[in-house]
């Protein structure tokens, strides 16, 4: 998607949620901000609770997926739409080092909600490469809603992280109990430094005798082993759902039966759909 396209669909969004008075006032906010981002940005971008009534700022707002947009916008706030909107009219003619510079302040003075639509802008923000270390300093926050921008629906970590900065993510991303599904490609990127890691985090879940997500066994379904057989059948009756089941079953489907416990025959046989990642993956939207 080009450049101009991005920040048209977001405020053609954004105006369908809006009654004329506040229409007209985004109409005036892009124009300042096109027109002097430096005096103007900052001023708009933190008081938008001021000026944009409480009603309109909490309304819920998805926009339908487009494969040519970098942006996933799902069940977001207004505010953080708007927000996001914002930072995408800071044009990439002003320079590197300009846009750079002031996209930084942004990350280093915002508050949590500011903070939330600059990890949700990472996507579209100009200078791709620029941004890996504010992403992975975002994987490491400990705020809930900052997490969420980074790691769920958000193509950027995908894109342009490093295989280790990425497996940080999908880690934390089980450490804080985060919906697995909504990592954007999150089955495309397993190798084995993740495998492994995801072993070793699952010994110390059933050593401490604590739940282990079901999604845990298809990062380890390459490097089955015995060891890890045996907690799966320690553990597989605690999944109840088709979803946990398929997740579980996954992690077994390339064994050969004499390997294989018969519960897991009797279940795999259970299940109405192919034990694949694209029955996982339909679950997505469900």
């Amino acid at each position: 998607m080009s450049s101009n396209m991005e920040p048209n669909r977001l405020k053609n969004e954004i105006l369908l949620n809006l009654e004329t008075k506040e229409q007209e006032l985004l109409s005036s906010w892009e124009s300042d901000i096109k027109n002097d981002y430096k005096r103007h940005f900052i001023r708009l971008f933190s008081t938008i609770n001021r000026h944009i009534p409480h009603v309109y700022q909490v309304k819920r707002v998805s926009i339908a997926e487009n494969q040519e947009s970098n942006l996933i916008v799902e069940d977001w706030d207004l505010s953080r739409l708007i927000r996001v909107w914002l930072i995408s009219l800071i044009s990439k003619d002003i320079g590197k080092e300009a846009y750079v510079s002031f996209i930084e302040d942004l990350f280093q003075y915002g508050d949590m909600q500011e903070l939330i639509a600059l990890y949700s802008a990472l996507p579209i923000l100009h200078y791709a490469e620029s941004w890996k270390e504010r992403c992975s300093e975002g994987i490491r926050n400990n705020i809930e809603g900052v997490q969420d921008a980074v790691a769920l629906n958000n193509k950027y970590p995908f894109v342009h992280l490093n295989q280790n900065a990425w497996n940080q993510l999908i880690l934390k991303s089980f450490f804080t109990q985060k919906d697995i599904l909504k990592i954007y490609r999150w089955e495309d990127r397993m190798d084995d430094s993740l495998a492994h890691a995801v072993e070793d985090y699952i010994y110390e879940r059933y050593a401490a005798k604590r739940a282990i997500n079901p999604f845990l066994w298809v990062f380890v379904a390459s490097r089955m082993n015995e060891k890890l057989l045996e907690v799966l059948k320690e553990t597989f009756e605690e999944y109840t759902s088709e979803l946990e089941k398929l997740c579980a079953l996954f992690a077994i489907i390339d064994l050969p039966e004499d390997k294989v416990d018969d519960l897991f025959i009797r279940e795999k046989e259970a299940i109405a759909q192919p034990i694949t990642m694209e029955s996982i993956l339909k679950y997505k939207n469900k």
